[in-house]
């Protein structure tokens, strides 16, 4: 990535924090991921077929985050632990996964919590422009999407095309597949990607000081009532 390509993201990004994901097996991309940390983007691997010895060079260089862990990712093998194998094994990596029950097995995600720890886990929906459309065929960037069975496929090769799930079932999944309590399946879609994008100073918990970003759910987890900066939206 040239120097140049970089500045006009963080210019496009207008001082918002970055994340960018990279699969350091291809071209020259690992070396980039020191400028980038040095930059204070947070550097993730996803689309990536590196091996465990490539993934552990790039954590060692400062890449500290895995995008939809699991998914788009080279597979773990006993003798060929690969990119999911180092993630698992490396600390100071975080990991996004997907608990719409389609992305991954609830086993899976009990595994990387118990192995990762649940300070370490972010729930992301992977959502697509389709989420809350119902079935039916879609045509997006070019690629015509079908939703059915609470799926998004890519039509002709039936391949998964994104999620269609949103974060408050997500939470509940949690729920029911651990023995999570709420406060910690809660921390895992507030406080903790708030920190890994460094804004837990402001965001991602209830303290005086911060900012008064809220959703209120029930028993149900239907949501009720949602705050920004203190201000009821629904």
């Amino acid at each position: 990535m040239p120097e140049l390509d970089f500045e006009l993201i963080a210019t496009a990004a207008e001082g918002l924090p970055v994340v960018l994901t990279t699969a350091p097996d291809v071209a020259q991309n690992s070396q980039f991921i020191p400028i980038l940390r040095d930059k204070g983007v947070v550097v993730g691997i996803g689309h990536s077929e590196a091996t465990y010895e490539q993934t552990m060079k790039a954590i060692d260089s400062g890449l500290t985050h895995a995008a939809h862990f699991f998914n788009a990712l080279g597979g773990f093998h006993h003798r060929v632990p690969g990119a999911v194998g180092a993630v698992l094994e490396s600390e100071d990596v975080t990991a996004e996964i997907i608990p719409d029950g389609i992305h991954i097995h609830p086993a899976s995600l009990k595994l990387v919590i118990k192995t990762k720890g649940v300070r370490n886990v972010c729930l992301v929906t992977d959502s697509i422009e389709t989420a809350g459309l119902g079935e039916g065929i879609f045509k997006l960037r070019g690629q015509e999407i079908e939703v059915r069975e609470n799926r998004a496929l890519r039509c002709g090769d039936g391949i998964l095309a994104g999620g269609i799930s949103n974060m408050i079932r997500g939470v509940r999944n949690v729920m029911e597949w651990t023995h999570l309590s709420l406060d910690q399946a809660v921390r895992m879609v507030s406080l903790n990607p708030a920190r890994i994008l460094g804004l837990d100073s402001d965001l991602g918990s209830i303290v005086r000081g911060k900012h008064a970003n809220l959703t209120v759910f029930n028993g149900d987890y239907q949501i009720k009532q949602v705050y920004v900066y203190g201000k009821p939206l629904l």
